[in-house]
């Protein structure tokens, strides 16, 4: 009886041991499940990018998994943002982990963002324009934002628009491209009454005066 005793006393200790394993996070994952290896990947492109020094994005790499394992992401906050491919549908995640985008996770539908960022070019862009198409920024941004809201364009288009370079203006159009053809033809008719508005009246039409009467020379 002693060596069957000892025989199922061994045998629960190695279930337990066995079971003990494979509630563990495994390989890659962080406390909460989540894989934070994939995680720290999808988060590198989004700060460092992804072609910063080897150096440089291994290191972030190393404080983002840090950061995850922290925080203790669940597979599912840790599968949002890996699926996230622009910082607008990041912030969009029930636990984005970047601070940076606190402010974005508080704009509801992301057009303020788009239409702060578009500023920020233009207002590059526009450094030598005539005063009076500077003074146009203001209303051009509210179509912007106006129709990015009530025309409900695409989280693509709002994170495209978001993350374009200010140094490569023409990016901005490639990101336009991709509204639908409605989207696109109604907001290029809001822009262009505003840029009508900026166009001077037409100058009144001249009536040509007439020749002064010729007198006759005294007798």
């Amino acid at each position: 009886m002693e060596l069957v005793r000892r025989v199922v006393i061994v045998g629960a200790v190695a279930a337990i041991a066995a079971c003990s394993k494979g509630s563990g996070p495994g390989p890659g994952k962080g406390p909460g499940g989540a894989d934070c290896g994939a995680v720290a990947e999808a988060l590198a492109s989004q700060t460092v990018g992804n072609y910063a020094p080897r150096a440089e994005r291994a290191k972030a790499v190393a404080d983002l998994r840090a950061q995850c394992e922290g925080a203790g992401l669940s597979p599912a906050d840790g599968a949002c943002i890996v699926a996230a491919t622009t910082r607008f549908e990041l912030s969009r995640c029930p636990r984005p982990l970047l601070p940076g985008l606190a402010d974005l996770a508080r704009d509801p539908t992301g057009c303020h963002a788009v239409a702060a960022h578009m500023e920020d070019i233009a207002r590059t862009q526009l450094a030598s324009a005539p005063p009076e198409l500077r003074a146009a920024l203001p209303k051009i941004l509210d179509v912007v934002e106006g129709s990015c809201t009530s025309d409900v364009w695409s989280p693509e288009v709002k994170g495209c628009l978001i993350d374009a370079p200010a140094q490569d203006p023409k990016g901005i159009d490639g990101c336009l491209a991709k509204l639908s053809a409605a989207q696109r033809s109604q907001f290029q008719d809001k822009v262009m009454a505003v840029v009508q508005e900026l166009k001077p009246p037409p100058a009144a039409p001249t009536v040509p005066t007439a020749p002064p009467t010729a007198t006759a020379p005294p007798k």
